[in-house]
């Protein structure tokens, strides 16, 4: 009767751990394309919960740009970097126009746990007193599973040109 109760309670053990393997969340392409026109269309109607929803106290932000010459990175913790987004979404001075993809590649490690999104895009930004904007721009996004949900845990941005236009193309 014993060695029924202690192969009863292995089993039961064995069981859940292989369903809680089952369960775990798994990234797929799919995902981060949706997460990632979720993030775009709440930036563009200036959400900040929205747009920031998949970003965690954790997450690294990373701006780069070009001085004299030289590649400059600026890191941002992310109470620093909420509250420029959130500044930025509370005047909400532009909303994204048009956009025009040059690439996009989304990378998944085998074990399905992280994922990286490479792009580079031209941004037609409208402000509010009606000037038109250009931003050609590059990104990387890391995406990782972090306590059962997809989290952003680096954002990487490449502001390669930015320039006031007259019209859109």
């Amino acid at each position: 009767m014993h060695k029924t109760r202690t192969f009863l309670l292995a089993s039961t053990i064995l069981i859940s751990t292989v369903i809680s393997a089952a369960t775990v969340l798994s990234l797929d392409k799919k995902m981060i394309d949706a997460i990632n026109d979720h993030i775009s269309d709440a930036s563009s109607r200036c959400d900040f919960e929205e747009s920031t929803k998949y970003y965690f106290g954790k997450t690294k932000f990373f701006n780069y740009s070009v001085v004299d010459g030289k590649e400059i990175v600026q890191e941002q913790s992310y109470d620093e970097a909420m509250f420029v987004f959130k500044d930025a979404m509370d005047a909400c001075y532009v909303t994204l126009a048009k956009e025009k993809t040059i690439s996009e590649v989304i990378e998944i490690a085998q074990t399905g746990q992280d994922a990286v999104f490479t792009s580079e895009a031209f941004h037609y930004l409208k402000s509010t007193d009606g000037r038109l904007f250009e931003s050609h721009n590059k990104g990387k996004v890391i995406f990782s599973v972090v306590d059962g949900e997809v989290k952003i845990i680096e954002s990487h941005y490449f502001g390669l040109a930015f320039q006031e236009i007259e019209k859109l193309p």
